[in-house]
Order: structure tokens, then C-alpha cells, then sequence
């Protein structure tokens, strides 16, 4: 006698079975796991004569039509109308019902192809860091009972929210009472606004695991509190406009006096490509810090410190693309083609130092844990 299938059918949290349809297809996924195609179509009758399903039939079986479900269709990003910064929720249903943080145990919300819109922090990672205005955040992924256990990739949740920074997507932010209590609240959970993400990095955690952070700062401008759906409607009219939202976008470019000098130093060129960007107001060149600023490296505002870069390089150096040896080899990481051997641009007064670039180099080596292709 065949063992029946308990298994239940997938949901990965884009789609929401409720009622007969839930009842129906559990039972259809249960009977045709079996391979028993005579009970299937029995089934299939049942829930027809039950008005749940109405399956077209061909010469030979049953077609069975796809499952109906609610879709979030759209993906909101930024404040939710009529939810205050502040707002109380006595458990996570009430938050999805509100619409501020729709899963109701993932603590990251968003997908890979349009980025995080809300996230919760309830202290379920160990190396989480809340400073009330200012959130380290623990990505998902290779944890159990509040421990980390495996590595986290840079994928699913992960990805959303490194997408949020490249992008500029504003992220609501709701703490729950398993908090650090100086932030959180006594019981339930509290939206807190929306906050943006200013960097992402990979780390080695408390347990020994790569793990990965993402800088989360508070917003505070009422400009920049307007909603933004993810998904509009398609036109194709030739005469179509796009439509206008307040949208903004963070990126932090520091200029300092020390980098100013760095710039001047190089004369405003690359140090990796050479290339010297000429504007209608003069030269453009952007002073990267090997050691980032701030929390949580407190890297030093010093020459030895900081890079004369063009804004690609920049972008590719704080996003471990590529990194420096020693010896002033320029590494390109997971590159796709084949790039030619390139050395950094040096100038005689501007000493860059071995230390920090050996320690940016680790940090891109923990990006590919497992990659024998990076030295």
C-alpha cells in the first residue's frame, strides 16, 4: 500500500492561499505527488462539484488550472498613508494587515529584483547594532535560535536591501520588544519611519561566519517620506509621460580637506583607470577611504587612508569589486571578462598604506569564501 504524501504545497511568501483554495490545492499537490493519476482526477471532480475549481478537460485528462491567490502586485516603498512613525502594533499580523511589514516571520522584506521595503529588528542576530538613529543591521540566512551557524550569502533579503542602497530606496524600519531595550519597545512592535541604506559590507560575526551588514540611517526630511509603489502600469502609447514622485536618493561622497589634497596631489586622476574627468566647472575626482569612515571601522580621516578616484572606481572599490595588493596590483573580482593587469597610480608625496589595503583586501576575499579563482 503506497504511504500517503503529507507534503503541503509551496509558498514562498509572494502568494497567499486562503480557504477553499488552500484546502483544495493541498489536497491536489498531496494526491499527484502519489503518481496516482485515478485518485487525482477523482479529487479534481470533487472539488469541481464543490465550486472550488473549474478544470477544462481534454481527450485523455484533467487539466488542472493555476492555483488562485492574492498577489502583492505592487511593492510599497517608503511611509504607508495614515501610519505615523511611533505607531504601536500588538503582534506581527496587525503589521502586515497595516501594510508596513507585510511577511509574518521573515524579518527582510523585498525581492531581488526590486529591493527591500521594510525590514524588522527584534534581536534574532547576535551582531545586530542599534544606535536609535543609526542601525547595523544583520542580514538573513545561516542562523538558528539567535545563533549564526553557516554563511550568509548575498541573496533573496540579502540582496533586496543591498539593492536599496545602490538605488536610493527608502526602507521602513519596525522594532520589536526583543530589541536592544534602549530602542525597542516594552511589547509588541513599533514602526520607527523610514530609514535608507547608506552601505553594505560582508563581516565576520561573532560566531565565526561570514555574515552581512547593512547601514541603515534614519531619514528625516519630510521630502523624502513620499511612497512609491514598485510596480505601475505599462503603457504603450508613443505619447505616454512618465509619472513624477519625490523620490530621494542617498550617496555619500565625503570631501574633506585631506581629500581634497589627495586630489590635487594626482591632479583630479584615476588612480585605477587614469582616467581624468574634465567638467564645465573643472576637474572632477572623488577621495575614496580604503578604511571606511565611521562606524563600525572608525577608519582615519589621514593621506594613508584615502584614494584618488574617478565615481566608477569608487563605486566598485567600496563594493569589494576590486582591490589592491601590497604591491599596488589591482585584483577585479567575479569580473565576467578578462581584464587587463592594471596597477595603481602612484605619486611621490601620497604614502598609501599596506595595512589598510590589506585589510579592504579581506574584506573582499570574505565576499568569495570557497572561490579558488580569488587570491
Amino acid at each position: 500500500m503506497r504511504k500517503k504524501s503529507h507534503q503541503t504545497i509551496p509558498n514562498n511568501g509572494s502568494c497567499k492561499l486562503e480557504g477553499n483554495d488552500l484546502l483544495a490545492s493541498t489536497i491536489l499537490y498531496a494526491v499527484i505527488n502519489t503518481n496516482d493519476f485515478t485518485r487525482a482526477f477523482a479529487s479534481i471532480i470533487r472539488c469541481w462539484n464543490r465550486g472550488w475549481w473549474q478544470p477544462s478537460l481534454s481527450s485523455d485528462r484533467a487539466q488542472i488550472p493555476p492555483v488562485r491567490c492574492a498577489t502583492m502586485n505592487t511593492r510599497m516603498f517608503g511611509e504607508v498613508p495614515g501610519v505615523r512613525p511611533g505607531t504601536q502594533f500588538a503582534n506581527r499580523k496587525a503589521l502586515g494587515e497595516a501594510g508596513v511589514h507585510r511577511p509574518l516571520q521573515a524579518g527582510i522584506s523585498g525581492s531581488s529584483s526590486e529591493g527591500c521595503d521594510s525590514i524588522v529588528v527584534s534581536g534574532g542576530y547576535v551582531d545586530d547594532e542599534d544606535y536609535g538613529n543609526m542601525i547595523i543591521y544583520t542580514g538573513h540566512g545561516g542562523n538558528d535560535g539567535g545563533r549564526q551557524i553557516a554563511h550568509q550569502e548575498l541573496k533573496r533579503g540579502n540582496l533586496a536591501l543591498a539593492i536599496s542602497c545602490d538605488s536610493g530606496l527608502p526602507v521602513r524600519v519596525t522594532r520589536g520588544a526583543k530589541g536592544d531595550p534602549k530602542h525597542s519597545p516594552s511589547a509588541g512592535y513599533r514602526y520607527c519611519g523610514v530609514f535608507y541604506v547608506t552601505r553594505y559590507w560582508p563581516d565576520t560575526g561573532k560566531d565565526g561566519f561570514r555574515i552581512w551588514r547593512f547601514e541603515l540611517e534614519k531619514e528625516t526630511s519630510d521630502f523624502c517620506s513620499n511612497s512609491v509603489s514598485g510596480a505601475g502600469s505599462v503603457s504603450s502609447s508613443p505619447d505616454a509621460r512618465p509619472r513624477r514622485v519625490a523620490v530621494c536618493t542617498q550617496r555619500i561622497v565625503r570631501s574633506t580637506a585631506i581629500g581634497k589634497k589627495v586630489k590635487e596631489m594626482h591632479n583630479h586622476i584615476c588612480q585605477f583607470c587614469r582616467e581624468q574627468i574634465k567638467t564645465p566647472a573643472g576637474f572632477y575626482a572623488e577621495a575614496a577611504h580604503i578604511k571606511p569612515l565611521g562606524s563600525p571601522h572608525y577608519g582615519p580621516d589621514v593621506f594613508e587612508n584615502v584614494l584618488c578616484l574617478c565615481p566608477n572606481c569608487h563605486v566598485r572599490f567600496d563594493r569589494l569589486v576590486v582591490s589592491v595588493d601590497e604591491k599596488g596590483r589591482i585584483t577585479h573580482h567575479n569580473s565576467q571578462y578578462r581584464v587587463p593587469e592594471q596597477t595603481l597610480r602612484t605619486v611621490k608625496d601620497h604614502v598609501i598604506s599596506t595595512q589598510y589595503l590589506r585589510e579592504h583586501r579581506s574584506r573582499c576575499q570574505l565576499v568569495n569564501i570557497g572561490d579558488s579563482s580569488v587570491s
